[in-house]
């Protein structure tokens, strides 16, 4: 904090005070823990928000985002559950289905799926 846009060091106010106020706001509004440093740059106070890598997708304030290019992308719906998948290291076909029992399984409906499944990784199945 205290840059412009082209980079520049212009400095903030209360910079004492931001050191104190910042790390709770961003714990109550992202549930993180964030390292702030105190930097003096041209005889401008900086500040410095050192956020660790985390393992799971963070909310903010109830919603999540993904950085794309320059902007910030809200994600919601599949395109949210398929990105915390994806950052677990999980595919949808490894979950449990809560009430589910063997046999409601078809065997027609296993092929139709294998064939599906097939046509679209492009390889035939062997019978």
């Amino acid at each position: 904090m205290g840059r412009s846009d082209a980079g520049e060091a212009v400095g903030v106010i209360s910079a004492k005070k931001l050191m104190t106020d910042l790390p709770n706001k961003i714990r109550d509004a992202l549930g993180i823990i964030v390292d702030i440093k105190l930097v003096q740059e041209g005889g401008k106070d900086l500040i410095e928000i050192i956020v660790p890598p985390y393992p799971v997708p963070i909310s903010c304030n109830g919603s999540y985002y993904v950085r794309s290019g320059a902007t910030n992308q809200r994600l919601s719906g599949s395109a949210l559950e398929s990105y915390i998948l994806s950052k677990r290291g999980v595919n949808w076909d490894s979950l449990p289905i809560p009430g589910f029992k063997m046999e409601n399984i078809s065997d027609k409906a296993v092929d139709h799926f294998k064939k599906l499944a097939a046509k679209k990784a492009g390889f035939l199945l062997s019978t």
